[in-house]
């Protein structure tokens, strides 16, 4: 977004003042001195939007220029922005799409749009609409928000947005894209998928595709033996638990062809100990039993 302001005033000043802190990310900003500011007047058939200083004490910025100059014409930005994630319902088996209003700016009225729940078999796939709502807010103000559901399933689950927002003169202009977009990988009973690394190795627990086949592959016999070595070699003794503590799990499980090698391996507590810094196993196979 280009902006233009006055010699005198910082951009995070603007920010400030104007409560919009996505002004600093702009790569195109021009400091207008008084002589730039004053040439504007010359300028036919253009108007340049300028922020400068108020002539009172009480605000340092206003939407006009420094000085008064006929052409130069107040920038005032006329903004909504929404946040957006993902909840689900276990009890209920619902998946949500969530959206909350995160900055109003300027003069917004009111807000149309269409809220949509979509879903892939990937997380970084193409996402179909699922169940789409549309809806409309008088007067919208920051923390407001909005719900879409579907019926929970075995797949990845994001949100998406369209509509316009209206002024009180009546100027209508496009919603802007939601920050984020949020993903969630859920099972048939809509339990999402835990979060999870190593705290020694930094092993990351993989999040798999929605649309895995049932394809069992065999254990092999050494696999446990190849994955202790491998880990101490790489990563030194475990300091945050003991080998008899946990089990070595296989992240995509063998029943769906997951492999036996050492990248698809990550150690998870067993039942009957307690520990604050790793995962229980059977948090993720529970998963695993609703895929």
């Amino acid at each position: 977004m280009p902006i233009s302001i006055a010699e005198g005033i910082s951009l995070e000043e603007l920010a400030e003042a104007l409560d919009e802190p996505r002004i600093l990310e702009s790569k195109n900003v021009t400091i207008l001195g008084k002589e730039e500011i004053r040439s504007l007047s010359n300028v036919v058939g253009e108007r340049k939007k300028v922020y400068g200083a108020k002539k009172d004490d009480d605000s340092k910025i206003d939407y006009v220029a420094k000085e008064s100059v006929k052409g130069v014409q107040p920038f005032i930005i006329n903004a909504i922005a929404f946040d957006h994630y993902m909840t689900s319902d276990f009890g209920n088996g619902e998946v949500y799409s969530n959206i909350e209003v995160s900055a109003v700016v300027g003069d917004v009225a009111s807000v149309s749009f269409t809220h949509s729940i979509t879903r892939s078999n990937y997380e970084n796939g193409s996402y179909k609409t699922s169940k789409s709502k549309s809806s409309s807010m008088s007067n919208p103000r920051v923390g407001r928000s909005h719900q879409v559901y579907a019926n929970s399933d075995a797949a990845w689950w994001s949100g998406y947005l369209t509509g316009t927002f209206t002024s009180s003169k009546g100027t209508t202009r496009s919603i802007a894209e939601l920050n984020g977009p949020e993903k969630i990988l859920t099972n048939t009973l809509g339990d999402v998928y835990p979060d999870y690394v190593d705290p020694q190795s930094n092993i990351e627990l993989i999040k798999p595709d929605a649309n895995l086949v049932k394809k069992k592959r065999q254990r092999e016999s050494n696999y446990r033996s190849n994955f202790i070595n491998y880990y101490e070699l790489n990563y030194g003794r475990p300091q945050y638990f003991d080998w008899t503590e946990v089990e070595i799990h296989h992240m995509i499980p063998l029943e769906y062809y997951g492999s036996n090698d050492v990248d698809n391996l990550i150690p998870l507590l067993k039942k009957g100990y307690s520990n604050d810094y790793i995962m229980y196993h059977h948090e993720v196979t529970n998963w695993w039993n609703n895929y």
